[in-house]
């Protein structure tokens, strides 16, 4: 029996390591799961999410294929299944991040001092980029210290777990000193309008969200609920933040699929 094809957009930051912060391997032996590699096609982003998009094409030509995104990897989910149409089989988005455009979220986003620069000024986030890529590689406490400094929920806890303060490290330096290209076109990206692709988005999406998300506040689920043509309801997740969240639904989402 052919096993499932999973594809995962991690976070900005993000990478492949925070299917780490999920406790043992079983959960994910009856799915495959693809995770596309960070693209450099500089300049034009767009251009970028076609490649993932072709890149997904040429490995499953003949599957259709589940979606899961994380955080800002929901904005790049949404990207590709727009662009991949009826092969989308299902769409997850775990502590999604709507289009700005769709409320007044940034005032609760304890990311908004980087979102609200990247709508103001390239050349600053590129700035902001190298110092925290000077901090991931040289000050990691001090980074990890600034990032969960108002964890909320079951972040909170999280946030002072040994192994999870290492996993994040690692995740942040893969981030910021092995390809910082690709983080800085997907939060510019991301602050642009974007949100006229979703009405044309019409596999069947979940939304996973945690309660006391301060990263991606509870009505971005919402606001992506109301507007998705298929979002079949949204796994609230009481108590539960940002990565919480995470480590809660994906291992959930994969023993739907394998079914």
């Amino acid at each position: 029996m052919t096993k499932p094809i999973l594809i995962y957009f991690h976070g900005s930051p993000g990478s492949r390591k925070e299917l780490d912060l999920i406790q043992g391997t079983a959960w994910c032996n009856d799915v495959e799961i693809f995770i596309p590699e960070p693209t450099e096609v500089p300049p034009n982003t767009a251009t970028a999410f076609e490649h993932i998009a072709s890149e997904i094409k040429a490995k499953y030509p003949h599957t259709k294929v589940h979606l899961v995104g994380f955080s800002l990897g929901s904005f790049v989910a949404l990207q590709i299944a727009h662009l991949l149409g009826n092969k989308v089989e299902s769409i997850d988005l775990i502590s999604a991040s709507a289009p700005l455009e769709f409320g007044n979220f940034l005032a609760k986003m304890a990311g908004r001092p980087v979102f609200e620069l990247a709508q103001k000024s390239q050349i600053s986030l590129k700035c902001l980029i190298k110092v925290q890529a000077i901090l991931a590689k040289h000050f990691p406490a001090q980074l990890l210290k600034m990032l969960f400094s108002t964890a909320t929920g079951a972040d909170k806890a999280l946030s002072e777990d040994q192994s999870f303060q290492l996993i994040i490290t690692e995740i942040l330096r893969d981030t910021f000193n092995k390809n910082p290209k690709p983080y800085l076109q997907n939060i510019l990206a991301y602050v642009r309008p974007w949100g006229e692709i979703i009405k044309d988005i019409h596999a069947p999406t979940t939304l996973w969200h945690g309660s006391e998300d301060n990263w991606a506040p509870y009505e971005m689920a919402e606001a992506l609920q109301n507007t998705l043509p298929n979002a079949e309801k949204i796994e609230k997740l009481l108590g539960h933040s940002h990565y919480s969240t995470l480590i809660e639904a994906l291992p959930k989402i994969v023993m739907r699929i394998t079914k």
